[in-house]
C-alpha cells in the first residue's frame, strides 16, 4: 500500500486501479454480509468511501478507463442508486470500464456484484 496525495492510504500506486476494483469488490462482498445496509457505519462510512475514491479516481485519472464520458456517466447513474444497490452498481461500473473481472475464484463476489444487483 502506498500514500496517497492527501497522505492517506492509496491501493492504486500498489497494484492500479483495476488491483484496487478487484479488492474492493471482494470486500464489499464480505461487507455486505457482516454490516447492515441500513446502519450508520454502512452509510456514513462506507458507501461515501467507495463512491468517493472512484469519483476522485475518474476525476484526475479518466484516461486509465475506456471510454471515459461513458463510464463517468453509468458513475453518476450508480451513485443514484438505493443504498442497497448503490456500492455494486459503483464497482460494476468501474469494473467494466477498467475491462477487468473478478476472478472466477471468488464466485461469491461475483455472484454479488452481478447477481439481482441488491445484497443484505
Amino acid at each position: 500500500m502506498s500514500r496517497g496525495e492527501t497522505g492517506g492510504p492509496s491501493f492504486a500506486g500498489s497494484g492500479g486501479h483495476a488491483a484496487c476494483a478487484v479488492m474492493q469488490a471482494m470486500v464489499m462482498w464480505y461487507i455486505s454480509r457482516t454490516i447492515p445496509i441500513n446502519s450508520g457505519v454502512y452509510r456514513r462510512v462506507i458507501l461515501p468511501y467507495i463512491e468517493g475514491f472512484w469519483r476522485k479516481a475518474l476525476g484526475t485519472q479518466r484516461f486509465r478507463f475506456r471510454a471515459p464520458s461513458a463510464v463517468i456517466e453509468s458513475f453518476m447513474d450508480a451513485v443514484s442508486k438505493p443504498s442497497e444497490e448503490r456500492a455494486a452498481a459503483i464497482l460494476r461500473t468501474v469494473l467494466v470500464g477498467l475491462r477487468v473481472s473478478v476472478p472466477p475464484e471468488a464466485g461469491q463476489a461475483r455472484e454479488w456484484l452481478w447477481g439481482a444487483g441488491t445484497h443484505r
